[in-house]
């Protein structure tokens, strides 16, 4: 396989000129010094912090480079050469944050090839880009995310991938979902978590604007204390068969008993046998004898 080779001014890290190696390492590189600088002969790098992956065999190890930069409002990405053999490219964004969310990284899968300049940007959003609805469960969402491409990559995304860190939420990964508006909808995409404080969303139909909301609350559940009333015991009426008492016994277990009361003995009413009864009868017979003397 052939490598691309820089020249490289040690002195000044400048970039002098390049050159191929076939695969026997056999290189024709002339250069013209006009001082006594030293040059060093090295492998091109990549920029930024992009990254390129994919699979096939052969052909050149690394075709594309991506340089990345913050930008106001999120992150740009330039991509540079992608070809059929590693058409998968994957950079970090750092500090594209709206909110409480923040996007960690991007990584996209293209289905065609091509020589030019494209350009992604990621930004994050606190509410949808002008002309685009809210979605109708507005209230739950925790941000916003808008990824788009300008170049001849725009419309050629075989799959969408970025990973959204929500740990400023209070929400669980696993609670959180995501929508695509495709234009004139919002339609779900699928979800999973990575780890304890992001999840990642994954779009079959490439970028566009992603809502990114809570399937669950974070806040606290709200409990209401409902006080229950404590059941007295209902008198029972208790009818017993004709010639007997009826009563109503009610029992109170908060309610001492009072003690029972004494009942007097009653006064005993002097009768015909009592002690006084014969003092009586000799007073009458003695006024009887007297009414006899005198008639005589």
């Amino acid at each position: 396989a052939n490598t691309d080779l820089e020249a490289v001014d040690t002195a000044t890290d400048e970039t002098l000129g390049t050159n191929t190696t076939d695969s026997t390492g056999t290189a024709a590189f002339t250069l013209t010094a006009a001082d006594n600088r030293t040059l060093t002969l090295r492998e091109p790098t990549t920029g930024g912090s992009g990254s390129v992956g994919g699979g096939g065999g052969g052909g050149d190890p690394t075709p594309t480079t991506v340089q990345t930069r913050q930008t106001n409002t999120g992150t740009e990405a330039s991509i540079q050469r992608v070809t059929l053999e590693e058409p998968t490219v994957t950079f970090d964004t750092p500090g594209t944050a709206s909110g409480d969310i923040s996007v960690r990284q991007v990584s996209a899968i293209f289905e065609k090839a091509t020589n030019t300049e494209n350009t992604m940007t990621v930004t994050a959003r606190s509410s949808p880009p002008s002309g685009i609805p809210a979605p109708s469960n507005a209230e739950s969402v925790l941000g916003y995310v808008d990824i788009t491409i300008e170049g001849s990559l725009a419309e050629s995304v075989s799959e969408g991938r970025f990973t959204v860190d929500v740990s400023g939420t209070g929400v669980d990964p696993a609670d959180v979902t995501a929508q695509r508006y495709d234009g004139s909808q919002w339609q779900d995409v699928e979800t999973n978590p990575v780890d304890e404080t992001a999840v990642e969303v994954i779009s079959p139909d490439g970028y566009s604007v992603f809502a990114i909301d809570a399937s669950e609350s974070g806040e606290p559940e709200q409990v209401t204390a409902t006080q229950t009333p404590i059941e007295t015991e209902t008198p029972v009426e208790t009818t017993t068969p004709a010639g007997t008492a009826t009563s109503t016994v009610s029992v109170d277990s908060s309610t001492p008993t009072p003690e029972p009361t004494a009942t007097p003995a009653p006064t005993p009413t002097p009768g015909a046998g009592g002690p006084g009864f014969g003092v009586v009868v000799a007073v009458l017979a003695l006024v009887a004898t007297l009414a006899t003397l005198r008639r005589r």
